[in-house]
Protein backbone atom coordinates (compact mmCIF):
# COMPACT_ATOMS: atom_id res chain seq x y z
CA UNK A 1 0.00 0.00 0.00
CA UNK A 2 2.60 2.41 1.01
CA UNK A 3 4.73 1.26 -1.71
CA UNK A 4 1.58 1.92 -4.10
CA UNK A 5 1.42 5.57 -2.80
CA UNK A 6 4.91 6.31 -3.13
CA UNK A 7 4.90 5.15 -6.81
CA UNK A 8 1.80 7.13 -7.91
CA UNK A 9 3.81 10.11 -6.19
CA UNK A 10 6.69 9.19 -8.59
CA UNK A 11 4.71 9.25 -11.43
CA UNK A 12 3.22 12.28 -11.02
CA UNK A 13 6.20 14.46 -10.14
CA UNK A 14 7.67 12.74 -13.31
CA UNK A 15 4.74 13.83 -15.48
CA UNK A 16 5.25 17.81 -14.05
CA UNK A 17 8.67 17.47 -14.93
CA UNK A 18 8.50 16.37 -18.06
CA UNK A 19 5.77 19.01 -18.53
CA UNK A 20 7.80 21.77 -17.03
CA UNK A 21 10.93 20.45 -19.30
CA UNK A 22 8.84 20.71 -22.46
CA UNK A 23 7.67 24.27 -21.32
CA UNK A 24 11.18 25.61 -21.00
CA UNK A 25 12.63 24.06 -24.66
CA UNK A 26 9.54 25.80 -26.17
CA UNK A 27 10.04 29.20 -24.47
CA UNK A 28 13.96 28.75 -25.44
CA UNK A 29 13.43 27.39 -29.12
CA UNK A 30 11.10 30.62 -29.47
CA UNK A 31 13.68 33.27 -28.48
CA UNK A 32 15.57 31.61 -30.56
CA UNK A 33 13.66 31.51 -33.38
CA UNK A 34 12.68 35.52 -32.42
CA UNK A 35 16.66 36.42 -32.12
CA UNK A 36 16.64 34.51 -35.61
CA UNK A 37 13.97 37.06 -37.46
CA UNK A 38 15.27 39.89 -35.73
Amino acid sequence: MIMNELNNDIVFYMSITMVALTVVVGIVFGIDKARIRI
